[in-house]
Formats: C-alpha cells, sequence, structure tokens
C-alpha cells in the first residue's frame, strides 16, 4: 500500500471532479467528522487531496494529543465537534461556510453493544444533527444558497438474521439484532427521507469489514486484524469468531476509493442513495490459510465470545452490482492482497518502532 498521499488515482478523480464542476471546486469546504478514526486517519490526506489541503476541516470529540493525521500533514484545520451538540454541529457548518460534510463519526458494533445508548445518542442524534444542519445552513455558491451534501457510511449491520444470507441485494426488508445496526439503518432512513423532502444530496455506503494496518476501532471483523498482529509478534494468532464464519470484507484503500468515487460521481448517474459495496467474502479458516502463505509456521486456534452472535445476524456475502453498475465500482484487493499488504506494513511499523527504541537508549547512555 503506497500511502494515501501516492494514491494515483485520487489525481485522475480530482482531474475529472475539478473538469466537471469548473471554478466551483475552489469554493468546496469539506467537514469531517470523526476524523482520527480508522477510516478518518486515511481520508484525511485523501480529501486533502482532492478539495484542496486548506479546504477540509478535520473534526473530532477531542484533538488527540498524538495523531498520525496531525503529526504528517501540515497546516490542517482541527476543530473539537461533539456530533452530539446540535448547536455545536450547527456553529461548525456556519463559521467555515461547509459545502460538503464527510460524516464518520461513530460507535462500531462490538462496542455498541457494551454502551447501546451511547451509541444510540452517537449515532442517530450525532446524524440527525449533522442532516440539519446541512439542511439549515445555505452556504451561496454562484450567487444562490445550496445546502452542504452529505456523506455518511453505513454498514452490513443494516441486515440482520432474516436476510438472505448470501448474495445480500440492496433491496431488501432490514431488521437488524446490534444498536449498531439500527442505528446505521436509521441513518439510512433518515438520508433518504432529508433527500425526498428537502433535496438534500446524501449519499452512503454500506461497508463491510474494512481491514488496513491502521488500529482498529471496536468492530465485529477486528479478529482478521488481530490474527495478523499475533501472527507476525508470536507466530500463533487466535481468531474471536468460529473458523467458519462468513463475512464480507474489502481493503482500506479499496474502501476509500469507493468512497470518493461515490462523492464526486455525478448525480444523474445515482439511482439510489444508499449503495452495497463489498471485494470479497471470508471466513476465519480462510485468513489463517492465507496469513499462512507468508509465515508458514503460523498456528491458528478459534475462541468465540459474543461477538459471534453479532457476526451470525450479518451476510455472508452481498450483492454490490449497482454500484458497480451506475457508477463503475471495481475493487483492486483480494484477500492474499491485503495480508501481504498488512503483514508488510506492521512489520516495516515494528522495525521503525525498534528502531526508535534504540535510539532513545543510545541518547541516554
Amino acid at each position: 500500500m503506497s500511502g494515501a498521499t501516492g494514491y494515483r488515482w485520487v489525481q485522475g478523480l480530482r482531474q475529472s471532479y475539478v473538469k466537471s464542476l469548473g471554478e466551483n471546486h475552489q469554493k468546496e469546504v469539506v467537514l469531517v467528522t470523526g476524523a482520527y478514526g480508522q477510516i478518518g486517519r486515511d481520508f484525511m490526506p485523501i480529501l486533502r487531496q482532492l478539495f484542496g489541503e486548506s479546504n477540509v476541516i478535520a473534526s473530532d470529540i477531542a484533538k488527540p494529543t498524538a495523531s498520525k493525521v496531525v503529526e504528517t500533514y501540515d497546516n490542517l484545520k482541527t476543530i473539537e465537534l461533539d456530533v452530539c451538540d446540535k448547536g455545536a454541529v450547527r456553529d461548525a457548518v456556519k463559521t467555515f461556510k461547509v459545502t460538503r460534510i464527510v460524516h464518520l463519526a461513530t460507535m462500531l458494533s462490538a462496542v455498541g453493544e457494551k454502551l447501546p445508548i451511547k451509541a444510540h445518542d452517537v449515532n442517530v442524534q450525532g446524524t440527525l444533527n449533522i442532516l440539519e444542519a446541512a439542511r439549515e445552513i445555505k452556504v451561496s455558491t454562484n450567487g444562490s444558497k445550496k445546502m452542504a451534501s452529505v456523506f455518511a457510511p453505513s454498514s452490513i449491520a443494516v441486515f440482520g438474521p432474516s436476510t438472505p444470507q448470501d448474495g445480500t441485494p440492496d433491496d431488501v426488508v432490514c431488521a437488524p439484532s446490534t444498536m449498531y445496526g439500527i442505528s446505521k439503518h436509521h441513518l439510512e432512513l433518515l438520508g433518504n427521507y432529508y433527500h425526498q423532502r428537502y433535496g438534500l444530496d446524501f449519499r452512503s455506503l454500506r461497508f463491510p469489514g474494512v481491514l488496513s494496518a491502521s488500529d482498529p476501532g471496536g468492530g465485529t471483523t477486528d479478529y482478521v486484524m488481530d490474527m495478523y498482529n499475533e501472527a507476525l509478534k508470536y507466530k500463533q494468532c487466535t481468531s474471536f469468531l468460529s473458523e467458519d464464519i462468513e463475512l464480507p470484507f474489502m481493503h482500506m484503500e479499496d474502501c476509500l476509493r469507493s468512497a470518493i468515487e461515490l462523492i464526486v460521481a455525478p448525480n444523474n448517474k445515482l439511482t439510489r442513495r444508499v449503495y452495497n459495496i463489498t471485494a470479497f467474502s471470508a471466513t476465519p479458516s480462510q485468513v489463517y490459510e492465507s496469513i499462512k502463505k507468508f509465515i508458514p509456521e503460523v498456528q491458528a486456534q478459534y475462541e468465540p465470545d459474543f461477538r459471534e452472535e453479532i457476526a451470525l445476524s450479518w451476510p455472508n456475502s452481498v450483492d454490490d452490482s449497482f454500484a458497480r453498475r451506475d457508477w463503475g465500482w471495481q475493487h483492486a484487493y483480494d484477500l492474499d492482497d491485503i495480508t501481504k499488504d498488512i503483514l508488510d506494513s506492521l512489520a516495516a511499523e515494528r522495525m521503525a518502532n525498534m528502531k526508535r527504541f534504540r535510539e532513545r537508549l543510545a541518547s541516554r547512555g
């Protein structure tokens, strides 16, 4: 993985985007919520490359004292923003004259089951506050006032135990059984409502498990990252799901590219506001077999916990043919590609950490 600022496809999308909008692209101001989460950390540099470094504002409930986002990117505009605070959200959109909101602030599935009321507050009330601010605060563009557009990810968690498990289509009865899934289904319904009632440009993707070398955020598919980390460190890895539980996945780069492609897609190409998206499906045993191709001596064990019940309510695979048809979505990474990429990234990070540790020891001597 080349690093976010090195993604060549970003420049291609930027050229296409600038051509379609003309001079208007210079007036875009993008507010990102949850900017320091798993997806936000990798999303920020791409958004800055696409929309311009000075046009992207990173927000989260608290500014981290040490963040790769803050350390790596100069002149990054950052604000503290609690999406549950309606007034603060409204003030941020108004003060910065925001034209696009990338709403990533969320509590994920496993954490959400431990703190369901908090998850509801963040995922439901937070989303409503974002949509209301976008509707109320209209920014002048070319002499007319427009609502900010909103991109807010959904999840395969919106599906439930009664949903068809294989090749789950976009249009199906959703009956989620977790607070995370319930809140994401609510997000979809709210987004569709604001689009139909007020004409707000709302767009969303039902992300599967997203895999990267970044620290995971407390989701049910985090077992994959646990296996990668443990395999590299101990040549022994444990999955908190049973070996035959199949779930959809995608690489972080594919995740980011799918989001950007949808964000900049011409409105007349879209046949819906919410799309399924995926790359492949895999089980813990298949992840283990993939790891063995690069670390042959690794051993695995399976110790299911409460997260297995969550996983069993999700589909084995999803049908994303609408995304592929409407705006040309194509994934780039399969399981073995991801395994190699993440193991290489984790190994490089370990080497860098060891080097820094030795340098600190030497400086004390």
